[in-house]
């Protein structure tokens, strides 16, 4: 069995859009807290969830703009402009297996970022989700 490599693209469109909004002077932008994932197996059906705290280490603060890129020691680096991408693989699984899950975001206020410790990242306020829909692990081919 082959492993599968993905890339994923982030990017802030509108803030007004995001769950509480209210206005544009105490709304810097959203920041990724954790990623829940579901991989199917397409020979055996066994379902494997993967949940876990960033992308590979990171959590980024998506603002208008671009992002503030959080590093895997909570290190902020600096602004950076356009989308935020990160490449990672699901292991081995056979053809037309399935990908999808969800992103956990926070409304982040100020462009400083939220997470300090394990304690205050349960605690954080203003979470909700995106969608990554299911996909099927098929034809490789690059999505940019």
């Amino acid at each position: 069995q082959m492993g599968w490599t993905y890339s994923i693209r982030l990017k802030l469109i509108d803030v007004t859009k995001l769950p509480r909004y209210q206005d544009n002077n105490n709304f810097y932008g959203a920041q990724l807290l954790t990623r829940h994932w579901v991989i199917t197996n397409s020979e055996t059906g066994e379902i494997n969830r993967v949940d876990g705290r960033g992308v590979v280490g990171y959590f980024p603060i998506l603002h208008k703009d671009g992002y503030i890129n959080i590093g895997p020691d909570l290190s902020l680096t600096k602004n950076c402009e356009g989308w935020f991408s990160y490449q990672s693989m699901s292991g081995p699984l056979p053809n037309r297996s399935t990908f999808g899950g969800s992103l956990t975001f926070c409304i982040n206020r100020d462009g400083k970022d939220m997470i300090i410790d394990d304690r205050s990242f349960d605690s954080i306020n203003d979470k909700f989700d995106v969608v990554v829909p299911t996909f099927v692990l098929d034809v490789q081919e690059y999505y940019y």
